[in-house]
């Protein structure tokens, strides 16, 4: 048959049954500018084949083809592939609206999965460019239906009117954590598997070989795409799972066991599934910070029945008078002096290894970087010092997979294993603070020193990628610090950034945080909020 019995225009293309016992598991519909190849079983669907052969249709009359793909990774392709497959539909559709509606119908034979996994968010996508009137509510799908929409309108009609969308919006998807696997995406059935579209020489050359000599060959597979921020398997890590609540500020209501939190302890294995980058420790291991001693002299605390001393000890000075007029010697210790005493504390280091650590400072280095060297700069000089410090780590990747790792524990020798557990953990995911902290905080109920607290490095404000309202995680952030500080213990919080300040104030208070501009000053600053924990 020729795909030209659907209109005018000169397109003359043949149409390729798949024989279904084709080596490939899964035969896919392939364009090519000589004509379509699809499987058998879409030629026993009338309704389903009709949508197929108007979607060539769309792009043999509206889609330049064999476009270079240049730079673009897997992921951007197959979102600008989906606009421009939009775009020529909607071509299409205006030309020949019974074309239009069979097409519309052919995206909706499906319903869309509420998930958040590639497949489901485009098809998604897909349905809400075609029916502007069809409600969705993700944030990304309304996004990409809004910005197609407004460029539509606004006369772009071409296929590069719409890259920059494309590109933003699998820019979006990288931010939100979501994998692109090409072997798993599951496109519309009416719908081809994008060789046309792009510069694929071998997927290309494969389908037309096949068109031209009647041989049903499955086009080869583009290469899997790396996957990104892929978790380790979590049944080989000595780990224990716990549960939180998380507090809602808009139902005003603590939702019990919300969040599940994976402990890691230091005998587990690196907790980063990426490459670890090269270290430069030699250059900065010769700075040294020095912490006020636990036994250094404390004039709050005060000796009595002293030899000597500041001030008369007036209780004392009664029992001597008393004992003068019994008849008996007194005792000549009648002063007060400033004394020594214990002034341990136990502060715990909550580290935020988020995505965003990874960003680079003026000096080339990573906050991740940073964190880490003023992580151990400060262990060991509070070793020195007599205080007890452990090192902790934080990231989450939804509710239901917040991750902590303990690097360094109270009591613990910064010893070479500890050196090189720091340094080898890397950041990922998102920041979902307020689970962190609650676990934090019923760590350090189990310590002894009178003084406890937990210092906070991070870079802003709280975030995960479930989460869309931006008060949220940092309302039930504000509740967790207010619960630990009903236990006795401080919260104190260094933001590295800016732009933060009114979110970390709301959360930590107006006295409980500092803000590090530069990143090379982080040690220093959190050897001195450190040190305010003494006083």
């Amino acid at each position: 048959m020729a795909l030209r019995a659907f209109g005018h225009g000169g397109v003359r293309a043949a149409v390729l049954a798949t024989p279904m016992a084709a080596p490939a598991p899964a035969p896919t519909i392939v364009l090519a500018p000589s004509g379509l190849m699809l499987p058998e079983d879409v030629l026993l669907d009338p309704r389903l084949h009709r949508a197929v052969v108007a979607h060539a249709l769309a792009h043999l009359r509206h889609t330049p083809p064999a476009w270079p793909v240049g730079k673009n990774k897997a992921m951007t392709v197959a979102v600008l592939s989906l606009l421009e497959d939009a775009r020529a539909e909607r071509l299409l559709g205006a030309e020949l609206p019974g074309l239009g509606r069979c097409l519309e119908e052919a995206l909706f034979v499906d319903e869309a999965e509420p998930g958040l996994d590639f497949s489901s968010l485009a098809l998604r996508l897909a349905q809400a460019i075609a029916r502007p009137g069809h409600a969705d509510g993700n944030y990304w799908v309304e996004k990409g239906r809004e910005g197609f929409e407004r460029i539509w309108q606004s006369g772009g009609h071409r296929r590069e009117d719409y890259t920059a969308l494309g590109q933003m919006l699998a820019n979006d998807l990288g931010q939100m954590r979501v994998r692109m696997d090409p072997d798993q995406y599951h496109r519309p059935r009416h719908r081809d598997d994008d060789s046309y579209l792009w510069d694929h020489p071998a997927m290309a050359q494969d389908a037309t070989l096949a068109l031209q000599a009647s041989d049903a060959r499955q086009p080869a597979q583009a290469s899997p795409a790396p996957a990104q921020w892929e978790s380790p398997d979590s049944s080989a890590l000595a780990s224990k799972r716990f549960h939180y609540p998380e507090w809602h500020h808009r139902a005003g209501l603590l939702r019990e066991n919300w969040c599940s939190l994976e402990d890691i302890g230091p005998e587990s294995p690196p907790s980063s599934s990426h490459p670890s980058s090269p270290r430069t420790p030699t250059r900065r291991a010769r700075r040294v910070l020095r912490l006020p001693h636990g036994h250094d002299l404390d004039r709050a605390h005060r000796l009595r029945r002293q030899w000597e001393g500041e001030t008369l000890d007036i209780n004392a000075a009664i029992d001597a008078a008393v004992a003068r007029r019994g008849g008996s010697m007194p005792d000549p210790r009648l002063f007060i002096t400033p004394g020594r005493r214990a002034r341990q504390v136990s502060v715990l280091v909550l580290l935020d290894l988020s995505q965003s650590a990874n960003d680079l400072g003026h000096d080339g280095l990573s906050l991740l970087e940073r964190e880490r060297e003023a992580a151990m700069m400060l262990a060991t000089a509070a070793g020195a010092a007599g205080h007890r410090v452990a090192v902790h780590g934080f990231h989450s990747n939804t509710r239901h997979a917040v991750r902590y790792v303990r690097l360094l524990e109270f009591g613990q020798p910064l010893d070479a294993a500890a050196h090189a557990r720091i340094e080898r953990q890397e950041a990922a995911w998102s920041t979902r603070l307020g689970a962190a902290l609650r676990h934090a905080s019923g760590r350090l109920q189990m310590e002894p020193a009178a003084r406890r607290a937990i210092l906070v490095v991070t870079d802003g404000a709280p975030s995960d990628i479930d989460v869309h309202d931006p008060r949220h995680l940092v309302e039930d952030t504000r509740v967790a610090i207010a619960v630990a500080r009903r236990l006795g213990i401080r919260c104190h919080c260094l933001a590295v950034d800016g732009h933060a300040t009114d979110d970390v104030r709301r959360m930590f208070g107006a006295r409980g945080f500092d803000i590090v501009a530069d990143h090379a000053a982080l040690p220093t600053r959190l050897a001195h909020a450190f040190g305010r924990l003494l006083v």
